[in-house]
């Protein structure tokens, strides 16, 4: 049986929203990213705000280092980070569940169902380095 952090709740969630996000703490930021730390598990996360006007806030499990996310920050302007971000909220926002997954619902209408990684509209580009968050193992991989 895996145990679960009672702050994070981690390994068993990867995703957080704007709506009920754990005491972490920031480590760094860089290119429209930050990493934070959870206090009592030591698990690493990933924020990155979204549109509209930057101000829906998600957290994603980070699941490397700290100095894997610092070397993969600098590459294409964090553009591997992103991908990967974006790649795991697509996958887990379903699995919020209350108010998280009423909030999620209404940040999506209120991107018109276009703006935002999980409905990606045909106009924007597909992602360039993970289109799954299993993608990152190869990132992750190359810098040790």
């Amino acid at each position: 049986m895996d145990c679960q952090c009672l702050t994070c709740e981690s390994p068993r969630r990867r995703l957080w929203s704007w709506k009920r996000k754990p005491p972490l703490t920031e480590i760094a930021a860089e290119n429209w990213m930050a990493l934070l730390k959870c206090p009592d598990c030591g698990q690493l996360w990933c924020e990155v705000p979204h549109e509209p006007y930057a101000s829906f806030l998600f957290w994603t499990a980070w699941p490397s280092t700290e100095e894997q996310w610092r070397r993969l920050i600098q590459i294409d302007q964090g553009r591997i980070l992103h991908d990967w971000h974006d790649a795991v909220l697509r996958e887990d926002h379903a699995l919020l569940e209350g108010e998280e997954k009423e909030a999620v619902a209404f940040w999506r209408e209120r991107t018109y169902r276009h703006y935002n990684p999980i409905d990606r509209s045909p106009e924007f580009s597909k992602p360039k380095y993970c289109s799954t968050s299993k993608d990152i193992e190869k990132y992750v991989e190359q810098g040790g």
